[in-house]
């Protein structure tokens, strides 16, 4: 039996069933305003149904910052909003960045992927400067720093030798909430976990974290409802 979708109403929500070959049952919603349930080739309308009443309360919350989300615009073509305030989009004959600024080849055929490697330029830059800020603070080494592109509810990670990965789209962030990110990775080469030890860590460095937080799961709807997760 092969996975496929199915789509259903349910109460005034649009939904959507995924079967796979998997054995847990995951919930997402999308920027376009679907609620996706996902679940094993055996799971039927009913079984997602009983998921999506289970956790309506997030469901609604969810939705009403992904419909936020899509009317503040991060980029138009001539600026992206970057780190808090405007950057100009030149075109030019290479990637580069500058203080408010950054360039593209001329006559890209994609518009986005261009923008992608000149950000992840600029992103290697500014994540390397709050490491260096933040890590002797926090007494930790932290070991090879990799900037990616993609995103899905994780910003960044921190593998078990002490890499550090950050997507660049993390740059859509305000300043402050980017270094909150930064001391996040840092306090997991403290404490490989989410325990009390570990938020009391991070809380030292950025006491309002739960806020930034917030703030964050704000822009991560905006771009994925911008279409700034796959182009």
């Amino acid at each position: 039996m092969s996975a496929f979708n199915l789509t259903f109403h349910h109460k005034d929500l649009i939904c959507s069933l995924v079967r796979t070959k998997r054995v847990t049952i995951s919930l997402t919603c999308t920027p376009e305003g679907t609620v996706q349930v996902r679940g094993p080739l055996r799971t039927s309308v009913d079984d997602a149904k009983k998921v999506i009443d289970a956790n309506m309360p997030w469901i609604r919350h969810k939705l009403t910052v992904m419909k936020t989300a899509r009317k503040e615009l991060f980029y138009d073509e001539k600026s992206i909003r970057l780190l808090g305030r405007s950057f100009t989009v030149l075109e030019g004959d290479r990637h580069d960045h500058g203080e408010d600024w950054i360039m593209i080849p001329q006559n890209a055929e994609n518009r986005k992927k261009a923008i992608d490697k000149s950000c992840r330029m600029l992103a290697e830059k500014v994540f390397r400067e709050r490491i260096d800020h933040f890590a002797p603070l926090i007494g930790v080494k932290p070991g090879k720093v990799k900037i990616g592109w993609g995103i899905t509810q994780k910003w960044g990670s921190c593998s078990r030798n002490g890499d550090l990965y950050f997507t660049w789209k993390a740059l859509f962030c305000e300043p402050y909430d980017l270094d909150y990110l930064v001391v996040h990775e840092l306090c997991h080469l403290r404490h490989h976990d989410h325990s009390q030890r570990f938020w009391t860590c991070v809380a030292c460095y950025v006491p309002d974290y739960q806020a930034c937080r917030e703030r964050m799961e704000k822009v991560h709807a905006a771009i994925r409802a911008q279409g700034w997760v796959n182009y």
